[in-house]
């Protein structure tokens, strides 16, 4: 009944809205934010935890959320929220999670969760109440802010949306095909793809080289791709593969059996892309960002000799990912040392 309840407050939430209660609107989303913590706090304290009360109660929490953010938009249609990429991300990773949920209750499973999911619904919530607090502060005259603050939230939004969706996807995948042994070797082989680097990490000879120099063929492509947003396109697929790719690393371990397998070049990958953070390209910049970046994962200065003997994934990923954060570094520290000097040197001798 509690998680009905915050179905039943969605009209009351669009009521206030339509009519400018922005303080009972602000305070109808809090209620109803109360009622999920005090929902799972009741099930667990009265052991009452049923498979219908599991997939109602994140169901109710979906639809409220997807409900206020319509509301608002309904009410401003100007205002710059969200594009239409990130309502597909939205809904499309609720309606992925109720599906598997169903499947789950259909084949008698339990569904694969973990505290991830829940920080994610916490921060849509929270995020979700700051878009309403800033509406209603813009409304009102009270105070203003920036433009782009409402979106950059839902953008924060869409990306742990994104992040917790994939999570569910990777550890319940099986529900897709409870009994395809075809199908599991099918996924299996496209993790063995990717977490060799498209096979690369098979090369007899040096593999994390042969990782490294894949990991710059594939910022090669993007940089003719995109041009002028080569920078921000970096950047969102570091964001974007740091999650998987420790998932990924777990999967490798179990596949050959050991800790961090040297077929495993993902983790060089990724750590050339951050080496060439904000970095102009240019062929000079890829040779010295290859060259300082593969000093560092052999030297393994502090704390990256640490980290790598971190468990599972994240110590595969961790410690190229802090090789890549020094080589980065140490780039932009030459490239702005030869562009003193060169002023300094076009001073003197012009």
């Amino acid at each position: 009944m509690i998680s009905f309840s915050r179905i039943i407050l969605i009209p009351l939430l669009v009521y206030f809205l339509a009519n400018g209660n922005f303080i009972l609107a602000i305070c109808t989303f809090v209620i109803a934010s109360f009622t999920d913590i005090l929902d799972g706090w009741m099930a667990r304290k009265l052991k009452q935890v049923t498979e219908f009360g599991e997939f109602i109660d994140p169901l109710a929490d979906k639809i409220f959320v997807i409900s206020a953010l319509i509301a608002i938009i309904a009410i401003d249609p100007n205002m710059h929220l969200f594009d239409l990429w990130m309502i597909i991300v939205i809904v499309g990773r609720d309606i992925l999670i109720t599906i598997m949920r169903w499947l789950a209750i259909k084949q008698n499973k339990p569904i694969k969760t973990s505290n991830f999911g829940k920080v994610k619904t916490a921060f849509q919530m929270i995020s979700v109440l700051l878009i309403m607090m800033v509406y209603a502060a813009k409304r009102g005259k009270i105070f203003d802010t920036h433009p782009e603050l409402p979106y950059w939230i839902m953008l924060a939004i869409t990306f742990f949306t994104a992040l917790s969706g994939f999570r569910y996807l990777a550890t319940n995948w099986r529900l897709f095909f409870p009994n395809n042994e075809f199908a599991i070797k099918v996924v299996n082989k496209m993790k063995e793809f990717l977490f060799t680097g498209f096979y690369s990490g098979y090369t007899p000879i040096a593999p994390g080289t042969a990782g490294t120099i894949v990991g710059m063929c594939v910022l090669v492509v993007m940089y003719f791709i995109f041009g002028e947003h080569f920078f921000y396109a970096n950047i969102a697929l570091i964001v974007i593969s740091l999650y998987p790719s420790v998932w990924l690393g777990d999967s490798a371990e179990k596949f050959y059996g050991k800790k961090d397998p040297k077929q495993v070049v993902l983790d060089e990958m990724q750590g050339i892309w951050i080496t060439m953070i904000f970095v102009p390209f240019n062929w000079i910049t890829v040779l010295l960002g290859f060259a300082l970046f593969r000093l560092f994962d052999i030297l393994k200065p502090f704390p990256i000799n640490k980290m790598e003997k971190l468990e599972g994934g994240l110590g595969i990923m961790a410690d190229d990912w802090m090789a890549g954060v020094y080589a980065c570094l140490c780039l932009h520290g030459l490239i702005q040392f030869v562009t003193h000097y060169e002023c300094i040197f076009w001073f003197f001798g012009g």
